[in-house]
């Protein structure tokens, strides 16, 4: 996987990244509310009928702002279409996998399994941007200009 970061292809990644991240928006609203749901389909065991309805509309909310911070930074990794496509596909499915998981022995440990898989892909897409454009800058103090 050859990854590089290009300046000419900044304004494509950019609209490529809000893509992503109005996409991210509704993923993240649809898994929130679907490990919501199913934390409350378990039953009083794990959380009260008040409390659900107290904050549903928090989760719901929450999740959308997080999905939407997954889906931009999935969508500015320096890589091809298909790969940006099968992460972004991934780290949702697997944050709402992981909420599920932490959801049947608690409320609070499936919200945190499910926002921390979010900021996890988050962080880690950051962090991959960052190396990519140090490297360039690097390549480049180095007199290389190769794309």
């Amino acid at each position: 996987m050859k990854m590089r970061f290009n300046t000419q292809q900044l304004p494509i990644r950019i609209v490529l990244s809000m893509s992503f991240s109005v996409m991210g928006t509704w993923f993240g609203y649809a898994g929130a509310c679907f490990v919501w749901g199913y934390i409350y389909s378990i039953g009083s065991t794990v959380i009260t009928d008040e409390l659900y309805d107290h904050l549903y509309s928090d989760v719901g909310r929450w999740g959308a702002i997080a999905g939407a911070c997954s889906g931009l930074a999935i969508g500015i990794m320096p890589v091809k279409l298909p790969f940006i496509i099968f992460t972004f596909l991934l780290a949702h499915s697997a944050s709402v996998f992981s909420g599920m998981i932490g959801g049947a022995s608690g409320w609070k440990q499936g919200l945190i399994a499910y926002f921390g898989g979010h900021a996890v892909v988050t962080i880690g897409c950051a962090l991959l941007l960052a190396f990519d454009i140090i490297r360039s800058i690097v390549r480049l103090a180095k007199g290389d200009t190769s794309p």
